[in-house]
C-alpha cells in the first residue's frame, strides 16, 4: 500500500463492491447507495460564510480554514472520529504564505461523489506555485446534518482519485452468495473438459506469450518454490533470450547498480544479489529459489553476446536503508508503488528503442491486475492497469497464478470460487497446466481471489491467462538463503525495526539479538509447508453455493488419519482459572514434525485420539489461534498401548475480556480481539474469540509478556486505530482484565 491511497482510508468511507454471480450482470448501485454530480466552481465562487449543508460548500469552508492558519478550528469542522485522532491541544494561528492561500481559494471543485448519503468525497483541481496540477480529494462525513472534514489525499488524476474513493468505500455492500448450480456434475464437466482440450504445458504456454506480447506480467504469490522453478526454467531455455531482452522485478530500484554488477561479473558471485535482497523490506528477502533465478540469468548470459544478453531491471520503490537509519525519514521513500513500477518500466522501454525483444515483469499478483473495477465503475489501478493504458491492451499480457482466497497481509479465507477451480484441476489429474482466460469457463467466473480488494468483474477482466502447478496443500514456503543472516545483518534488522516501530526486533519479540535466534525465528515458516494452506476446506463447497464466510464456518478440521499400530488416548482437558471454555479445542501431535492435528474436544472437553506408539507431546490450541509450540496447554505421554482417562491441564493464561464497538458505541458482531508483541499489531499474535451480538470477545495472553491489544475484522469492514496513549499491558498468571476497543469503518 502507498501513503497517498492510505490517506483516503477515512473513517466514514463504507462500501463493499457488489459482485454478480456467474452468468449474471453486475447491477449499477442505486442512487441511495452511490451518486456523483459535477460542480465546476472555485472555492472563491462560494459565499464567505461557513456552510456545511452540502459537500461542496463544506469543501469551500474547510479550504478557508486552511487559508486562515487557525489550527484550533479543525476540531470544530471535523467528524468525531477525526477529532478523536487529533492531539489534545492544537496550535494557535499561524501565517499562511500568500501563494498557498491562493492555491486553496482558487481550487476548482470538479465533482462530488456520495456514498449512502453519509460519506462524500469532493474532488478538486489545485495548482501549486510551481505550476503542477494535482487532484485534491477531501473526504467528508455527515453528522447532525453537517458535512464535516474526515481526511484528505492528493492524486495525479481524477481517475486515481475516483478509484481511491471507491477502494475506501469497499467494505459494506455484501457480495451476493454464489448460486447453487442446477446440475453440479455437468457444470464441473465443462471446466474439466476445457482443461483437457485447451490447457498446455506451463513453460510452453508462457514462452508463446512472451513471443507474442510486448510485456508479459507473471503475477505471483511470494515465496513459492515451484513457481520460481518455472521462472528459472524459462531463463534456462536456449530460446528465452531470443524472445526476451529485459526482466523487470519488484525489487528496490536504488540497488540497480548491485544487480548490474552481479550480471557483469566474469565469475559466479551471488554476493551483490544477496546484498540487494537484504534491502528488500526490513528483514530482507532471503528467498533461495529467487536467488536461484538470478543465478540462472547469469548462467544464460555467459553463452550470449553483449547485445543479446538479458538485462534485469529493478523497478520497485527505493529502500536506501543506510539513509533511512540516519534520518528516520522512511515516509519520503513511500510512494504509489503501482504507478512507480509502471513508470519505471515505461521509461526503460523508451530508453531502449533498439530493443525489439519482449519483457518479462515478475510482480505480486495484485499489481498485475488489468481491468477489474469497483462497484461504481472506477478501475482498480494497478501497475498492470497503467502499463495497459500506456502500451495498449494487446501489448500487455498478465498471468494469474493459482492461489487460495487471500488478503495482502496473508489472511487465508478459503478456495477460489468455493473450490470449483480446485475441483476442476483434480478432475483433470492435477497436472501442471496453463490456459487463456478469454476463452472457456474459467475466465467467466466472478473474481474472488483478494477479499481486501473487493472489485467486480470476472477472472478474464483481471488477467489474460491462468497458471496451475499443483495442489495448494502440497506447497511449502521458500527455504532461507544460507548465510543470509549474519551477525552484522541481524543487528541491522534490529535497527530497522526500531526506526519503523520504535522497538528493535529483539525487544519486540523478546529474543536474543544474534543470528542463531533470528534464523530459528524465521525458520518457523520459511522452508516449511505452508500451514495456512492446509485447512482450506472442502473442494466441493461450490456445489451447495453460499459465501466464503459460510464455507469457512463449516470447514472441517483436517485430522491425521489413524495408521496401523496406533494406540488410542482418551481423556479430557482440564479448565484453568481463566481458560474455562473446554469445547472445540484442537489437539496437535508433537512439535518436532510437520503440524498435524489428531483430535478436537467435545463440549465437555473430552477427546479420543489415535497416535503412533512412542513418546509424544499433545498440545491444545484454540480454533483460529493455532500458533506457536505451546498452545494453551500441553502434556507429555509415553504410548505403549491404549490409554484412558488421560488429562491435559490448560494454562492459567492472562485473560482480556474485550467489548468491541464502533465509534458510536454500538457493539460490533463478528470481529476479533487480538494481542501482539509490536505496536503495529503485525505478524504473529494472539487471536481472540469471534465477538457476539454484544461485541464481547475474549483473548488470552501469555503471563509476563508485554503485549499491545486491539481488535480486527476479518471481513475488512472496520479498521483499528491505536489510541493516542498507546502502551503495552502485562498480565499475571490467572489475571483477568476488562477493556473496550473501538473499531472505525473503512
Amino acid at each position: 500500500m502507498n501513503v497517498e491511497r492510505l490517506a483516503v482510508a477515512f473513517a466514514a468511507v463504507v462500501a463493499l463492491a457488489a459482485q454478480a454471480p456467474a452468468g449474471e450482470k453486475t447491477e449499477k448501485p442505486s442512487p441511495t447507495q452511490f451518486r456523483a454530480y459535477e460542480v465546476n466552481k472555485t472555492v472563491s465562487d462560494f459565499p464567505a460564510k461557513e456552510d456545511f449543508s452540502t459537500p461542496e460548500a463544506a469543501y469551500a469552508a474547510v479550504n478557508r480554514v486552511m487559508t486562515s492558519g487557525d489550527d484550533s478550528a479543525w476540531k470544530r469542522i471535523s467528524t468525531k472520529e477525526n477529532v478523536r485522532r487529533m492531539p489534545a491541544t492544537t496550535g494557535g494561528k499561524k501565517q499562511v504564505a500568500p501563494e498557498v492561500a491562493k492555491m486553496w481559494l482558487d481550487a476548482r471543485i470538479i465533482e462530488v461523489r456520495v456514498f449512502r448519503e453519509k460519506t462524500a468525497a469532493v474532488l478538486a483541481e489545485i495548482t501549486k506555485s510551481s505550476g503542477q496540477v494535482r487532484v485534491d480529494m477531501r473526504s467528508l462525513g455527515l453528522e447532525d446534518g453537517r458535512w464535516l472534514n474526515a481526511g484528505e489525499g492528493l492524486f495525479d488524476s481524477l481517475e486515481e482519485a475516483r478509484s481511491a474513493f471507491a477502494a475506501g468505500c469497499a467494505g459494506r455492500m455484501p457480495r451476493p452468495p454464489r448460486p447453487k448450480p442446477d446440475n453440479p456434475d455437468a457444470y464441473l464437466k465443462t471446466f474439466v473438459d476445457f482443461l483437457k482440450t485447451s490447457g498446455e504445458n506451463p513453460k510452453t504456454f508462457v514462452m508463446k506469450a512472451l513471443k507474442a506480447h510486448r510485456v508479459v506480467i507473471m503475477g505471483e504469490i511470494h515465496h513459492r518454490p515451484d513457481y520460481w522453478a518455472l521462472n528459472t526454467s524459462l531463463v534456462k531455455d536456449p530460446t528465452f533470450a531470443d524472445a526476451v531482452g529485459t526482466i523487470y522485478m519488484e525489487l528496490p530500484s536504488n540497488d540497480q547498480e548491485l544487480i548490474d554488477k552481479f550480471l557483469a561479473a566474469p565469475s559466479r558471485d551471488p554476493a551483490p544479489a544477496v546484498e540487494m535482497l537484504r534491502d528488500m523490506m526490513e528483514i530482507g528477502w532471503p528467498d533461495q529459489p529467487m536467488l536461484d533465478f538470478f543465478m540462472a540469468a547469469w548462467n544464460a548470459n555467459q553463452r550470449l553476446a553483449g547485445a543479446k544478453r538479458i538485462r534485469i531491471v529493478l523497478v520497485d520503490m527505493q529502500r536506501p536503508w543506510e539513509e533511512i537509519l540516519k534520518s528516520g525519514q522512511w515516509r519520503q521513500y513511500d510512494v504509489n508503488r503501482d504507478r512507480y513500477m509502471a513508470q519505471n518500466i515505461i521509461k526503460d522501454l523508451k530508453d531502449h528503442p533498439a530493443e525489439k525483444r519482449s519483457a518479462l515483469f515478475i510482480v505480486g499478483v495484485g499489481h498485475a491486475m488489468l481491468g477489474l473495477k469497483f462497484f461504481e465503475g472506477s478501475p482498480e489501478i494497478s501497475a498492470g492497469w497503467y502499463l495497459r493504458r500506456e502500451l495498449g491492451a494487446e501489448a500487455v499480457y498478465a498471468v494469474f497464478p493459482h492461489e487460495p482466497v487471500e488478503t495482502n497481509v496473508g489472511r487465508v479465507d478459503g478456495r477460489l470460487c468455493l473450490g470449483l477451480f480446485d475441483s476442476a484441476f483434480k478432475g483433470a489429474g492435477e497436472r501442471p497446466i496453463a490456459f487463456p482466460l478469454d476463452t472457456g469457463p474459467f475466465g467467466k467466473e466472478p473474481f474472488d481471489a483478494m477479499p481486501d480488494t473487493p472489485v467486480t468483474g470476472t477472472f478474464a477482466d483481471g488477467y489474460s491467462a491462468y497458471l496451475y502447478l499443483g495442489p495448494l496443500e502440497k506447497e511449502a514456503f521458500s527455504p532461507l538463503i544460507a548465510g543470509f543472516y549474519t551477525e552484522e545483518f541481524v543487528r541491522e534488522v534490529d535497527k530497522r525495526y526500531k526506526v519503523l516501530s520504535g522497538k528493535g526486533w529483539a525487544e519486540a519479540y523478546g529474543r536474543p539479538l544474534n543470528s542463531a535466534s533470528f534464523i530459528q525465528w524465521m525458520g518457523q515458516s520459511w522452508g516449511k509447508p505452508r500451514r495456512e494452506w492446509q485447512d482450506l476446506g472442502p473442494l466441493d463447497a461450490w456445489r451447495a453455493g453460499g459465501t466464503q464466510a459460510s464455507a469457512r464456518a463449516s470447514r472441517p478440521l483436517p485430522m491425521r488419519k489413524p495408521a496401523p499400530g496406533d494406540a488410542t488416548i482418551s481423556g479430557s482437558v482440564l479448565a484453568s482459572k481463566t481458560v474455562t471454555e473446554v469445547g472445540g479445542l484442537r489437539i496437535r501431535l508433537d512439535v518436532t514434525k510437520a503440524w498435524q492435528f489428531v483430535g478436537e474436544t467435545d463440549s465437555d472437553g473430552r477427546f479420543k485420539v489415535s497416535v503412533p506408539r512412542g513418546r509424544h507431546r499433545l498440545i491444545v490450541y484454540m480454533r483460529d489461534n493455532e500458533k506457536f509450540d505451546v498452545g494453551v496447554g500441553r502434556a507429555n505421554v509415553d504410548v505403549n498401548g491404549d490409554i484412558k482417562d488421560f488429562t491435559i491441564q490448560l494454562d492459567p493464561l492472562g485473560r482480556i475480556r474485550m467489548k468491541i464497538t464502533d465509534e458510536s458505541g454500538s457493539p460490533i458482531e463478528g470481529a476479533y480481539a487480538g494481542a501482539w508483541w509490536n505496536a503495529e499489531r503485525s505478524g504473529a499474535g494472539m487471536t481472540g474469540t469471534i465477538s457476539d451480538a454484544q461485541g464481547n470477545s475474549t483473548v488470552y495472553v501469555y503471563p509476563g509478556e508485554n503485549m499491545y491489544v486491539g481488535a480486527f475484522d476479518m471481513e475488512g469492514r472496520y479498521v483499528f486505530q491505536p489510541p493516542a496513549n498507546d502502551k503495552t499491558i502485562t498480565l499475571k498468571e490467572g489475571e483477568t482484565i476488562k477493556t473496550t476497543t473501538v473499531l472505525t469503518l473503512r
